[in-house]
């Protein structure tokens, strides 16, 4: 992609912006390399906020070297200030001209102007004034236009709350190390007040984001930034070696990301049983000074909720479309069948559904067979959620999809690891061929059975069809002899060559679970699939219309240590 598709005459070769970062950064344009969603759930909310927080430390740097200068030469502080101030108001104007003139760019710069006017006047500046203006703006926006700007909570909140935590520690007393311990409290800034919206909203903690600001902050400020800006000024274009810095620095905080350390997952009941130890830590405390008293609260808020967890055990049909996905958690373990379409969930929503169960890993996932809405979503999760390993028949490994999708796996998580070995610990699975002459490695398809508990059983076929679910219903009649409560999830999102009358009849499932899309073209699930079903008088449940479909098996405390 050529930057001219943007602006006429510019000559940059946006292949080298692997992650899409300077596009956005400078042009606030998408690309499809642009990979905003999943890099700011893993952490790096500062990666795009060069027009928040990287843009006002880039002011500050202007205004403390302007200060510096001054000294040197002789000349009145505040005179110098206003000169170095003009000079970056004009390219920040140029560059608000290439963002055409979005608002978020102009809040940093509307707040530094504010605090410079008031330092220059004698007012005292209030720690919260950067983080009430900042949500100030937005509210205002959306109510003079009509038109609220969407999600901007974190980006309000990284950006209000690092320039927060830069005015608490300009205001504390001493001297010592005044630029590093200005630099940590804007990183910490940043990250507490969005690690808190995660924290509810997601159930998850992003360590990754203070480490990373405190990297980020300085070196993309006074450096990545002011360098790229410079060249894309006076050459309209960008050097191969700038693009390449900027993807090592992402690359890097990538690779970490990889491994597992940059964020954990936290169920709501481990918030509200941190929530209250921490109140328990704080009446114990109402001696200590004020200010100790927060840090020492926070830190025991936060690492309570990295410790202790109520991990839930649970089955749950994960609502992913026109597709099928399900996870079950039990015994230590997690195992899914099936993980829906490639255009279903994008990486970062796989974090945060997962995150929601207190699920940070998978152990195996099963593919019932390799149709794109139960096989694509791999390449979506495969890249970001450790897998143990993917299993399926080996027939279908052999097949032309199996071939391609183990190739496009491998691509994007090398060290990912395919399987025909039966590895599966939560379920019994059977194999069955239809009659039908499916091919393509669709003709055979996995049939599981999964216990939950001493009453409950959890039943699946895929997209098995009617030969099959016969076949499925005589290979485990074993499993229904008894009279448990039997969850049966519907054959092929309710098509109607599945669900037939005689299987049914069999089965009989205490309740139906149809993973269906909403509006699908297929008109899923079929007039004739649902009319068996409520004659049956079986209840039932859909993704489409409830969203997830849980089933809780108990819920054991546990202390984690990890």
């Amino acid at each position: 992609m050529k930057s001219n598709d943007w602006h006429e005459g510019w000559q940059i070769d946006w292949s080298q912006d692997h992650y899409g970062v300077l596009a956005k950064l400078l042009f606030y344009a998408s690309s499809a390399r642009t990979t905003e969603g999943i890099l700011r759930t893993l952490g790096f909310v500062h990666l795009y906020t060069a027009s928040g927080i990287h843009l006002y430390a880039l002011l500050d740097a202007l205004d403390r070297v302007s200060e510096k200068l001054a000294s040197i030469f002789g000349v009145r502080a505040l005179w110098m200030k206003r000169a170095a101030l003009i000079l970056g108001l004009i390219v920040l104007a140029k560059l608000w001209a290439l963002q055409a003139y979005r608002i978020g760019f102009a809040r940093p710069v509307l707040i530094f102007l504010l605090r410079f006017w008031a330092r220059a006047r004698g007012t005292k500046w209030r720690v919260f004034y950067p983080l009430a203006i900042t949500i100030a703006l937005d509210a205002l926006y959306g109510w003079i236009t009509g038109h609220p700007l969407p999600g901007r909570w974190h980006y309000d909140l990284a950006v209000g709350g690092g320039l927060l935590g830069l005015e608490w520690a300009r205001q504390m007393r001493g001297q010592r190390w005044s630029l590093l311990r200005e630099h940590v409290a804007m990183a910490a800034g940043s990250w507490i007040f969005t690690a808190w919206i995660d924290l509810w909203a997601n159930h998850q903690v992003a360590w990754m984001t203070p480490i990373w600001s405190l990297i980020t902050i300085p070196l993309i400020s006074w450096v990545l930034y002011p360098v790229t800006v410079l060249f894309l000024l006076t050459t309209h274009s960008i050097p191969g070696l700038v693009f390449s810095a900027w993807n090592t620095l992402i690359a890097t905080g990538v690779a970490i990301a990889d491994q597992g350390f940059t964020f954990s997952c936290v169920s709501p009941s481990a918030v509200t049983a941190a929530l209250i130890l921490a109140g328990i830590v704080t009446v114990f405390l109402h001696r200590v000074q004020s200010r100790r008293k927060v840090a020492l609260l926070l830190f025991t808020l936060f690492g309570l909720t990295s410790v202790v967890r109520f991990r839930d055990e649970i089955l749950v049909q994960l609502d992913v479309g026109q597709g099928d996905a399900m996870l079950i958690q039990k015994a230590g373990r997690i195992e899914m069948i099936d993980v829906g379409s490639a255009r279903a969930l994008r990486p970062e929503a796989w974090l945060q559904r997962l995150s929601r169960y207190g699920i940070n890993h998978v152990d195996t996932v099963l593919l019932s067979h390799l149709d794109e809405d139960h096989a694509g979503g791999l390449k979506n999760l495969a890249a970001w959620v450790p897998i143990g390993a993917v299993e399926t028949n080996a027939q279908n490994w052999k097949s032309a999809k199996g071939k391609a999708l183990i190739a496009s796996l491998r691509a994007r998580n090398p060290k990912l690891r395919f399987t025909s070995k039966n590895e599966l610990k939560l379920m019994q699975v059977a194999w069955f061929r239809s009659t039908t002459g499916k091919e393509d490695g669709n003709g055979l398809m996995s049939g599981v059975v999964v216990p939950l508990d001493g009453h409950r059983v959890y039943l699946a076929l895929g997209d098995g069809d009617v030969s099959q679910e016969e076949q499925y219903v005589r290979h485990f009649s074993r499993f229904l002899s008894s009279d448990p409560i039997r969850i049966w999830k519907v054959s092929h999102h309710g098509s109607k060559f599945s669900s037939g009358w005689a299987p049914l009849r069999t089965l009989h499932p205490s309740k139906a679970w149809i993973s269906v899309g909403r509006h699908n073209p297929y008109h899923h699930p079929t007039i004739e699939a649902l009319d068996r079903l409520r004659r049956l008088r079986i209840p039932i449940y859909r993704t489409d219309e409830e969203g997830d479909l849980v089933e809780k098996i108990s819920q054991p405390f546990s202390l984690m240590t990890s």
